[in-house]
């Protein structure tokens, strides 16, 4: 699927950015972003403006 998630399961975390050219449906389109420091990581969706 070409939705935008972030989704953690089992201590797995799972990152789908979407599609940044060709989006789904109704959704903008978008990119993950993964700022990873160390052990800790975060995630950051981004909708791209046409």
């Amino acid at each position: 699927l070409h939705y935008p998630s972030v989704t953690k399961h089992s201590g797995v975390l799972f990152v789908n950015p979407g599609s940044a050219s060709q989006p789904r449906r109704k959704s903008s389109a978008s990119l993950a972003l993964l700022h990873i420091r160390g052990n800790s990581i975060k995630t950051q969706i981004v909708d791209i403006e046409d």
